[in-house]
């Protein structure tokens, strides 16, 4: 996700020339609050404007008819932020059994922020073997943070997660921390699989990597964008590193059914894929509200603002959104419940140039002088990454089962379809090895290969 700035245009134009540190203005905008007994406090006020954007205040009372026609649907359907985090409290699971609350716990700011600093210090190891020195900074970090990693699994191995998201905060929600405790954990892992491949100690390596399938898999299941994208990046990720496996002259069939029983688990709870492009549409509905009340240059990152600065187009910028905001909204909320029928009604074969289209809109929507500026910088490059992302990472999960079914001799009535083509995998033998055809059009070599076992 876009790293957002934190300027305060409307409060304080000046902020677009002169931008105060965050700290400090916040200082100042207390100090002057606080002496205004009569006044409420900035809690209050950033409450109060947090309902009223997660509300959609302003956009119940935009006059245009599309715009209208969409609100009636998404009150409609429970989409709104409100009902949707609302939908949140609903059948809450106990604290001891939820994956999420323990994580909460665990992964403190400070932890969180003391861990992603040390691990950025460490360059990731390229190739085998290690150094002396890789291994004893590894070694190192892994000893500070055993009793975290202790603790990390064991919350992992709870029954159930729901994952609390504050969708009711558009792009001002912070962090998941549970998702930011992931991705931490993921790159320690990592580290500590270079290490037990360096000593070519397999148990360890699957122990480890059953640990980041077990954390992907809960990612999977909420129905939230950045999480769904995190647990694709996971999957290919480890997919990289069971190559690496594979490779290997130790591999074994316990091994092998052990992962094939992973992932032919993952397969059958495998999560639809529109919930997530709902939350979104939940942000970006919380976003142009944010922009009606005045905070557009809050939404932008540092580079996009700076870009603009130094093109001296930001009054250009502001100009052309505050006059075409309606169309702009509209042209993203059209494109999400279009994108809901195609993911509902086709197969991803047969709608997989849907962005295309919605290029080729834009394209004609800037002859127009109408381009939806908002839509192109704060959602179009997630939503089309994602909606690539979200079947291949399922398509890369049948890929390997469908290789894994071939060495362990696993009879399947029928064959497996791959989604991204809507043709059958293709696996053949050559030697010691069964080999997979390459089965992801936007990677072609991305080659998978799985040693033939004995039974």
């Amino acid at each position: 996700m876009k790293k957002r700035s934190a300027y305060f245009d409307k409060l304080f134009p000046s902020l677009l020339k002169n931008p105060l540190p965050r700290g400090l203005f916040m200082l100042s905008l207390f100090l002057f609050v606080s002496g205004c007994s009569d006044k409420p406090s900035l809690e209050e006020q950033e409450a109060q404007k947090q309902q009223n954007y997660a509300s959609l205040s302003w956009l119940k009372h935009r006059p245009h008819t599309g715009l209208q026609e969409e609100l009636k649907q998404l009150l409609s359907d429970g989409h709104t932020p409100l009902q949707l985090q609302a939908k949140q409290f609903k059948n809450p699971i106990p604290f001891k059994e939820n994956v999420d609350s323990e994580i909460r716990k665990l992964f403190t700011p400070e932890t969180t922020q003391r861990l992603s600093e040390q691990l950025d210090s460490i360059e990731f190891p390229d190739s085998l073997p290690l150094t002396t020195h890789q291994i004893q900074t590894i070694r190192q970090l892994q000893q500070e943070y055993e009793p975290l990693k202790k603790r990390y699994r064991e919350a992992l191995e709870r029954p159930q997660c729901k994952i609390k998201i504050e969708l009711d905060k558009g792009f001002l929600e912070e962090s998941i921390p549970f998702l930011d405790a992931v991705k931490l954990g993921n790159r320690l892992d990592g580290l500590l699989i270079q290490i037990h491949l360096h000593y070519n100690d397999l148990p360890q390596i699957l122990v480890t990597l059953r640990y980041r399938f077990r954390s992907s898999s809960l990612l999977r299941q909420a129905p939230h964008l950045e999480c769904r994208l995190a647990a694709a990046y996971a999957r290919e990720d480890a997919s990289v590193v069971l190559q690496q496996l594979m490779n290997r002259p130790d591999m074994n069939r316990p091994a092998l059914e052990a992962i094939h029983r992973q992932f032919t688990k993952e397969l059958k709870n495998w999560p639809d894929e529109y919930p997530p492009f709902v939350s979104e549409r939940a942000k970006g509905l919380h976003a142009y509200e944010m922009i009606r009340d005045g905070h557009l240059m809050s939404l932008l990152s540092d580079d996009e603002l700076e870009n603009l600065r130094k093109a001296r187009k930001i009054l250009s910028f502001s100009s052309h959104v505050k006059n075409s905001l309606d169309d702009d909204e509209y042209f993203f909320l059209k494109t999400i419940r279009n994108l809901q029928r195609e993911i509902t009604e086709k197969p991803y074969h047969l709608r997989a140039d849907f962005f295309d289209l919605i290029h080729n809109e834009l394209e004609q929507a800037d002859k127009k002088g109408s381009y939806p500026l908002v839509f192109d910088l704060l959602f179009l490059d997630e939503l089309e990454t994602a909606y690539h992302n979200l079947t291949q990472e399922k398509s890369r999960t049948m890929a390997w089962v469908a290789l894994l079914e071939r060495s362990l001799q696993i009879p399947r009535e029928a064959p497996m379809i791959n989604p991204l083509t809507g043709r059958p995998f293709e696996v053949y033998r050559s030697g010691k090895y069964y080999y997979l055809e390459p089965f992801n059009p936007a990677n072609p070599t991305e080659l998978y290969r799985v040693p033939h076992v004995e039974k």
